[in-house]
C-alpha cells in the first residue's frame, strides 16, 4: 500500500488524497484517506486511514506501506480596484472603492487600503491599492487604478417675464438647479445671454421665447432651459378730434398721430369746413378702457371772422380829392388782396363833410374762409380843416442890453395863402401887435399869441423870453493917508456891466482915526436889477504921524525938593489932542 507524495497550493479545502493499494482479489476496493483537515501554508501530513468498500478486512494484511508527503504553498491572489468607477462632481466618493479579489473563497481575509489623489474636480485620479504581499496562506498581489468624476448636471432655466408692448425690454434672469460643493454662478466661466425676439420696436407677438446661453463650466454639464416673455397689450388714450379750430391759412390738426393707432380719413386741413377721420388701433394695443373698437373723430375748421375798418376817419382840408380804403382786420398773411369788401356809399371826397361806407359781404378767391363779425359793418369819416402847426421857440440869454422876443415857425399840410400872428404880454391876447414884443431887463417874460390862416383851426399858446442876470464884480481899490489927515476919496474897480447899463454905489470905511488898517466896503448899491453882483472888499491904512518938539504943549517945569516928581504935558497934532499909549509911547 502507498500514499501519494505532492505539492499543493493551498486553498482552504480539506484535504482528500488517497494512494493506491496492492494485491486485493479482483473486484474488491478500499479507499485510503488522508486526514480530513485543512491544511495551512507549510503543512505536511502524512497520515492516511483505511475504509473497506467491499474487501473483507479479515481476509487481508498489510505486508508493506510506503507514505508520501504532502506540501501546502502560498496561494497566490490578486487584489484589483474594478475599473469603471466613477461619481458625479459634488457627490461623495464611494464608500469603500469597488476591489476585486480573484484566487480565494474567503475574501474577507485580504486586508487592503485603497486611496485615491486628492481632488474634485471633473477628471481622472489615480487610485493606489496597497497592503502586505503575504497574508496568512496568500501571496497577494495589488492592482491600482484610476477614479474618474464626472460633470454634474446643472439645469439654467430662464425665468419667466412679462412686459408690456414697446416697453423696453425686462430685465433677464435665472435659475440654477444643480450646484454643489457651495459652488454658484461665480464659478461657471463665460456670461450668461438671453436670447429674446422682443424689442420695443419688434412685430408684436403674445409670447417669445427667452433662450439663455454662453455659460461654460468643467465640472457642470449645462443644460439651458428657456423661459417664456409674456407681452401684454398696451393701453392708449384715444385721440379726440381737436376742437376750436379757426381758419388761419395754414394747414391745421384735427385728430394728432400718436402711439399704438392709424389715422384713416382726412386728418389735416387748411380750409373752412367739415373733416371726417377714423382711427384704428395696431396689433399690440388696446385703448384705455380695453376695447378695439375703431372711433370716429369728426373736426372742423371755423371761418375766420373779419372786422371791416377805415384806414382813415377824418382828414384834414387840403382842396384835393381824398380818397378813404375798406381796411378788413384779421386777414391772413398769404390772402391779402384774395379777400375784399363788398360795400356802398362814397370814399372819396373834397369838401368839408361827413361821409358813409356800408360793408355788406366778402369776396375774392379765399373769401370762403372768411364771414364778417356781424352782417352789415357802417363806417364814417369825414373832412374837417386843417390844423396850423406852430413850433414857438422860447429865447434864453444873459442880460446883454438889448431887445430879445420869442421865434415862431407856422407850418401846414395844405397850402397857406395868409397867415396873421398876434402878440401881446396879456393871456386873453387883448392888446396885442402883431410885431414880436422885445424884452431887455433881466427875469422871465411871458408872450401870448394867436395865429390864424384862411382854412385853418385857430392856434393859441406862449412862449417865455427869460433873461438871466449878468455876473458883475465890484472890487475897491486899497487907499491911505497920514494920521491926522484927512480921508482921501475912495474908488473901485468894476468889471463885468454892459454899456449903458452902469450901477451905483458908495465906499465906506470902517470908522476910527487912529493909526492902523480899516476895511473898506461897497454900499448903498443901485441899478442893480440886471447883474447879479459880487463884491470884495479894500484896506484902508492910517500911517502913524512923526512927533514933534513943536507938538509939545504945556510942559510943567518944576524945582527940586528931594522928592520923586511927575512933569505935565500935552501933545496935538494940529488941532488934535494926542492920547499917551495910544497915539503916542513915552520913555526915558
Amino acid at each position: 500500500m502507498e500514499t501519494y507524495g505532492e505539492t499543493k497550493v493551498y486553498d482552504a479545502l480539506v484535504l482528500d488524497k488517497g494512494g493506491v493499494v496492492n494485491g486485493l482479489v479482483a473486484g474488491e476496493s478500499v479507499t485510503l484517506n488522508t486526514p480530513n483537515t485543512i491544511l495551512d501554508v507549510g503543512s505536511v501530513r502524512n497520515e492516511y486511514t483505511i475504509t473497506w468498500d467491499n474487501a473483507k478486512e479479515g481476509n487481508y494484511r498489510i505486508v508493506s506501506e510506503t507514505i508520501g508527503t504532502l506540501t501546502i504553498e502560498y496561494r497566490p491572489i490578486t487584489v484589483s480596484l474594478v475599473s469603471g468607477q466613477t461619481k458625479v462632481y459634488g457627490n461623495a466618493d464611494p464608500a469603500p472603492f469597488s476591489v476585486s479579489i480573484d484566487g480565494t473563497a474567503y475574501p474577507e481575509l485580504i486586508a487592503f487600503d485603497v486611496a485615491r489623489v486628492a481632488g474634485e474636480n471633473v477628471g481622472t485620479y489615480a487610485v493606489t491599492v496597497s497592503g502586505n504581499e503575504y497574508q496568512g496562506n496568500y501571496q497577494v498581489s495589488f492592482v491600482s487604478g484610476t477614479f474618474s468624476i464626472t460633470k454634474r448636471a446643472l439645469t439654467v432655466t430662464a425665468d419667466y417675464k412679462n412686459v408690456v408692448y414697446t416697453n423696453a425690454v425686462p430685465v433677464y434672469t435665472a435659475t440654477y438647479n444643480g450646484f454643489a460643493n457651495g459652488d454658484d454662478v461665480s464659478d461657471l466661466s463665460g456670461s450668461l445671454v438671453f436670447a429674446c425676439g422682443y424689442a420695443p420696436n419688434a412685430a408684436y407677438s403674445a409670447t417669445f421665447d427667452i433662450v439663455p446661453s454662453g455659460l461654460t463650466s468643467d465640472n457642470y454639464d449645462i443644460n439651458f432651459v428657456k423661459g417664456i416673455l409674456t407681452v401684454s397689450k398696451k393701453r392708449v388714450a384715444a385721440p379726440l378730434a381737436v376742437q376750436g379750430l379757426i381758419y388761419n391759412g395754414q394747414q391745421r390738426t384735427g385728430v394728432f398721430e400718436g402711439e399704438g393707432y392709424t389715422i384713416d380719413g382726412t386728418a389735416t386741413g387748411t380750409d373752412a369746413g367739415d373733416y371726417d377721420v377714423t382711427v384704428r388701433l395696431k396689433s399690440g394695443y388696446l385703448w384705455n378702457d380695453g376695447k378695439s373698437d375703431d372711433l370716429e373723430r369728426d373736426w372742423s375748421i371755423a371761418n375766420r371772422t373779419v372786422e371791416a375798418e377805415l384806414d382813415h376817419h377824418r382828414f384834414r382840408y387840403t382842396g384835393s380829392a381824398l380818397t378813404v380804403s375798406i381796411v378788413l382786420s384779421n386777414i391772413v398773411g398769404t390772402d391779402v388782396g384774395d379777400v375784399v369788401a363788398v360795400h356802398t356809399g362814397t370814399l372819396t371826397a373834397t369838401v368839408v363833410g361827413d361821409y358813409t361806407v356800408t360793408v355788406t359781404g366778402l369776396d375774392g378767391t379765399r373769401a370762403g374762409n372768411y364771414v364778417l363779425i356781424t352782417p352789415t359793418i357802417v363806417l364814417n369819416w369825414q373832412i374837417i380843416n386843417e390844423t396850423l402847426v406852430v413850433d414857438a421857440i422860447p429865447y434864453h440869454g444873459i442880460f446883454d442890453g438889448n431887445g430879445h422876443s420869442i421865434t415862431l415857425s407856422v407850418d401846414s399840410a395844405a397850402s397857406i395863402t395868409d397867415i396873421v400872428v398876434r402878440y401881446s404880454v396879456n393871456s386873453d391876447l387883448s392888446e396885442s401887435t402883431t410885431t414880436p414884443i422885445p424884452f431887455t431887463d433881466a427875469g422871465t417874460h411871458t408872450i401870448y399869441y394867436r395865429v390864424t390862416a384862411t382854412g385853418h383851426d385857430d392856434v393859441t399858446g406862449s412862449c417865455d423870453v427869460v433873461i438871466t442876470k449878468k455876473p458883475i464884480v465890484i472890487d475897491p481899490y486899497d487907499a491911505q493917508k497920514r494920521f491926522g489927515s484927512s480921508d482921501p476919496e475912495f474908488s473901485a474897480k468894476v468889471t463885468g456891466t454892459v454899456t449903458g447899463y452902469g450901477v451905483s454905489y458908495e465906499l465906506v470905511r470902517v470908522s476910527g482915526e487912529n493909526a492902523g488898517n480899516y476895511t473898506i466896503s461897497v454900499t448903498n448899491l443901485s441899478g442893480i436889477d440886471n447883474y447879479d453882483v459880487t463884491t470884495w472888499t479894500g484896506t484902508f491904512t492910517i500911517i502913524p504921524q512923526a512927533l514933534l518938539s513943536s507938538m509939545i504943549e504945556s510942559l510943567q517945569s518944576l524945582t527940586y525938593n528931594g522928592d520923586m516928581q511927575t512933569t505935565t504935558y500935552s501933545v496935538v497934532s494940529g488941532s488934535t489932542l494926542l492920547v499917551k499909549g495910544t497915539d503916542f509911547t513915552v520913555s526915558g
